[in-house]
């Protein structure tokens, strides 16, 4: 009797596993232990190779992506981003003094834009912007690394 109760739990078990759910989620939803679920399903892969899955935080960041065109990393989210980047080739990544940002290709200027209004100095030089620029490959003219600045432009006229 209790080989048939052992059996029918096993059948069970890959029932729900090769229906899509995780591991976690048939241990949860059967009431039983992760090792006992993950011991008889080991053999099973958590998901298609041959499928990117994108899940959990990965969703979340990803629409925060598409919202604002850059997500800033931080330990947490770090493992997440790098799956979509690898998933997804319009996804960048920078790092400058030692903070990473990933954004979409065509946001490169809003992620720059992020990166300087997150840097603790207020004063930046425009050899420091042009190193900027060139980490998130946008090339600069004067006048648009002025307006990322800030700085007003005033022409002086002489009086006569």
């Amino acid at each position: 009797m209790a080989n048939k109760i052992k059996i029918q739990l096993l059948i069970h078990i890959l029932e729900n596993r090769t229906s899509g759910k995780s591991k976690y989620q048939v241990a949860i939803e059967m009431n039983l232990d992760f090792s006992l679920v993950y011991r008889h399903t080991k053999d099973i892969p958590s998901h298609k190779p041959e499928e990117p899955s994108i899940r959990g935080k990965a969703v979340d960041l990803l629409k925060q992506l598409l919202l604002d065109g850059y997500v800033h990393s931080t330990k947490e989210s770090n493992p997440a981003l790098r799956r979509l980047k690898n998933n997804f080739p319009m996804i960048q990544r920078s790092q400058i003094e030692g903070k990473g940002i990933y954004y979409l290709n065509d946001k490169n200027k809003m992620a720059l834009l992020s990166v300087l209004e997150q840097k603790k100095s207020r004063l930046i030089h425009f050899n420091d912007l042009s190193r900027m620029a060139k980490v998130f490959d946008i090339n600069l003219k004067k006048q648009e690394k002025k307006s990322f600045i800030g700085k007003k432009i005033v022409k002086h006229r002489r009086k006569i």
